[in-house]
């Protein structure tokens, strides 16, 4: 592969975790306004999170 596909690989994934967290915020937003459980909006916005932190960390690992 070469070197200038490699240095834009975490710059993709970068972005798509950044698409899916403001999906996932503006989610719970309406989640909140029609009536949902606060406990439940925010499991389902840490869960979101866990993911995103999942996603990035295994995008660093195999990147080394």
């Amino acid at each position: 592969m070469e070197k200038a596909q490699s240095l834009s690989m975490p710059h993709y994934g970068l972005g798509v975790s950044f698409v899916l967290s403001h999906l996932a915020a503006g989610a719970r937003v309406l989640m909140l306004s029609h009536g949902v459980a606060r406990l439940r909006c925010f499991l389902i916005g840490g869960a979101t999170a866990a993911g995103l932190v999942a996603f990035a960390i295994i995008s660093v690992w195999r990147q080394a």
